[in-house]
């Protein structure tokens, strides 16, 4: 969940500029909106690897980008 006047351009920039080994995209999905102040935003990663990806390497790119969206933005995961 993020602040709702928070542009989606802002947020793809941010976690864009931490260069995340394997992430190759971010894409907004879905916006469902909580509150006056909130959304709950869906986002789509695209992960991509010359070489097949364990389950842990997946987790340690989404784990980076919500901790780059906590700490930047705020954001709490639903």
């Amino acid at each position: 969940m993020v602040g709702k006047e928070l542009p989606f351009n802002d947020l793809k920039k941010s976690i864009q500029q931490a260069q995340i080994p394997h992430l190759k995209e971010v894409f907004a999905l879905d916006v469902y909106p909580q509150s006056p102040q909130e959304i709950a935003l869906s986002l789509r990663l695209k992960i991509q690897s010359q070489e097949s990806l364990v389950d842990s390497q997946l987790q340690e790119v989404v784990d980076r980008v919500l901790q780059i969206l906590s700490t930047h933005f705020k954001a709490k995961l639903k």
